[in-house]
């Protein structure tokens, strides 16, 4: 593996290790038992390298949910993964696309989640 995909893969799977160390010490307000227990499986698929088994879960969160940002974050970051594990960035208008959406739907529920951080993380981390 090259310098650089190595260091892609570094800074790609510290910021995912990072954030699941907090997601699992953390009790959000608006993801249910549920929500974060399907999210945590995605994760682990998308680190295993199973991206289509996790965008798939992650695309059921969106019908499921098509309100909350998380499915269309979590569906862009499993994309951002495979681009990145594939060097192929055929879908980076689609990941482009699901970060959108992600900031659309945060700011829609600001109103009537008011600071719940999962909103402010969704949305910050897909800017």
């Amino acid at each position: 593996m090259s310098y650089i995909k190595s260091l892609k893969f570094f800074c790609f799977f510290t910021w995912w290790i990072t954030f699941f160390v907090a997601f699992s010490a953390t009790n959000a307000q608006t993801l249910t038992d549920s929500l974060r227990k399907e999210i945590h499986l995605g994760i682990d698929e998308t680190i295993n390298n199973q991206f289509s088994k996790a965008e798939i879960r992650f695309r059921r969160l969106i019908a499921r949910y098509p309100e909350h940002p998380a499915g269309y974050f979590y569906t862009g970051a499993t994309i951002q993964a495979e681009i990145l594990d594939r060097e192929d960035y055929a879908r980076q208008q689609e990941f482009d696309d699901l970060m959108e959406k992600t900031v659309q739907t945060a700011e829609a529920l600001y109103d009537s989640l008011q600071n719940d951080p999962w909103l402010f993380f969704l949305e910050g981390s897909a800017h």
